[in-house]
């Protein structure tokens, strides 16, 4: 009767401080079933068989197999765009890592937030979380995830140094990645990077091949084959070879939809119409900015992928099974250890973990509400500081004017476009300042021309917009 008093006991003890048993059918199931449907574009299968590893991980009360799975589909719903829900999956993984020690999954789970917050452009916030991945990193043991880990931190880090403009560090982080791994998806990243900052055509040239090469001898991801033809349309554009630019966007555009990066098909559609409008082709240029602001006016309103289930409904499945699980492990543990002392233990353990579960999910959604009003901020100082930015250009007649207008109000600028593609940049100009709400008076203050100079333009202007004379166009200009 004792040794099975002490067994027990030992057995509650090892599962109490966080170690579990390995179960390595899973783990290879996560990593290379998982990586080989996602290399095919097939992510709809590969989040039905995350959800399938994570439910058998829960009958096992495999909590590395739970977290891991969690993180897995978060990646997927980035890739495609899927932020909010996207960011719910991790913070379920998060919620099962602290449960236990391991370096690799929480070095993952740090980098997916990186790459989600560099999304929402919270850039700072990104690079905070790729620090700690690198830091964690280090204390990976298997070298060969190490090295994929560097790899991807290091790459995807390059875009927060694009939002910050600085030239020497995202070379110097392109370089660490390529170094460790010399990915496709890298090698035309450093292409983007000699074209475009350094005007170098020739080492662009170069580095494309290079990604050409790896991508025939080895097997990536359908993204990274994508990114590649993307920056084979920009280095195009920029030679003037218009036909091998577009060539190269369409066939990145048709691995955009199949994957569902809705984002990349809508930037693709701007590009194609450059290029039309580059080769004076003036009816393909509007077909394709037309469908590229019909893709951005509706992209809010796309319905969340049919293979996603609500995470409220996900969550309440997983914890229904593992309650059943519990009621079961109890029972069994009931015949098994004798009376009165095995029923109290049993109480205990179920107590501390339901109040250990209660405080994990206070914890996440108090986490949550903090991100949320972080990240609100941050996205309301970002837009009164970019208002506040034109308006003092206009009042400057700065030429930067039209530029940053464009930039801050895309949607804006290319409705006009659309209108009448004959505009010239005076014109644009005045559109954009009535836009702003500024008076005939202001307009005359800030670019030096008397009032009736600014009443005859607006005539003008209403003519090339076809606005009825008896509609204000301050009103028909907001409309658009």
């Amino acid at each position: 009767m004792i040794r099975i008093f002490m067994l027990v006991f030992i057995v509650l003890f090892l599962f109490g401080n966080g170690q579990e048993p390995s179960y390595p059918e899973i783990d290879s199931a996560l990593s290379k079933d998982n990586y080989s449907l996602r290399v095919k574009g097939k992510f709809d299968d590969a989040i039905a068989l995350n959800k399938k590893l994570i439910r058998k991980s829960e009958t096992l009360n495999y909590t590395k197999g739970i977290a891991w799975g969690y993180i897995n589909i978060g990646n997927i719903l980035c890739t495609r765009n899927n932020y909010e829900e996207s960011l719910k999956y991790l913070g379920l993984a998060e919620a099962e890592l602290k449960k236990i020690n391991e370096d690799y999954l929480k070095t993952l789970l740090y980098a997916e937030y990186g790459r989600e917050y560099n999304a929402l452009a919270l850039f700072q916030l990104s690079n905070e979380n790729y620090d700690k991945a690198i830091i964690l990193n280090k204390n990976v043991i298997n070298k060969s995830r190490r090295d994929k880990l560097f790899h991807y931190i290091y790459a995807s880090k390059v875009k927060n140094f694009e939002a910050f403009n600085q030239s020497d560090s995202i070379y110097a982080n392109l370089q660490k990645a390529y170094h460790i791994i010399p990915a496709p998806i890298t090698a035309a990243n450093i292409a983007n990077y000699y074209l475009e900052r350094k005007k170098n055509a020739d080492s662009a040239a170069y580095y494309l091949a290079a990604a050409t090469h790896t991508l025939e001898t080895k097997t990536f991801p359908l993204f990274d084959k994508m990114v590649v033809y993307m920056n084979y349309g920009e280095f195009y554009t920029v030679q003037k070879q218009y036909d091998k630019a577009l060539d190269a966007y369409f066939k990145a555009i048709d691995i955009s939809k199949k994957i569902k990066r809705v984002h990349d098909t809508r930037s693709l559609y701007h590009s194609i119409a450059d290029a039309y409008n580059a080769m004076n082709d003036e009816k393909k240029a509007k077909e394709y900015l037309y469908k590229y602001t019909y893709l951005n006016d509706s992209l809010s309103q796309v319905e969340k992928d049919a293979v996603n289930i609500s995470v409220d409904k996900f969550i309440k499945d997983k914890n229904q099974e593992k309650e059943m699980l519990k009621t079961d492990t109890y029972y069994v543990l009931g015949f098994i250890i004798f009376f009165v002392l095995v029923l109290i233990i049993a109480g205990c353990i179920f107590y501390k973990k339901k109040k250990k579960e209660k405080e994990v999910l206070l914890q996440i959604k108090q986490e949550t509400i903090e991100r949320g009003e972080v990240e609100n901020k941050e996205l309301k100082q970002k837009v009164n500081t970019a208002f506040d930015e034109v308006i003092q250009l206009a009042k400057q007649n700065d030429p930067a004017f039209l530029a940053r207008f464009q930039e801050v109000y895309p949607e804006v600028y290319y409705k006009l476009i659309e209108l009448n593609p004959k505009l010239v940049n005076t014109e644009l100009i005045l559109c954009a300042m009535i836009w702003l709400n500024f008076s005939s008076k202001d307009i005359a203050q800030y670019i030096f021309v008397q009032p009736k100079t600014v009443q005859v333009k607006k005539q003008r202007l209403r003519k090339k917009l076809g606005i009825p004379l008896n509609e204000d166009i301050y009103l028909f200009l907001k409309k658009i």
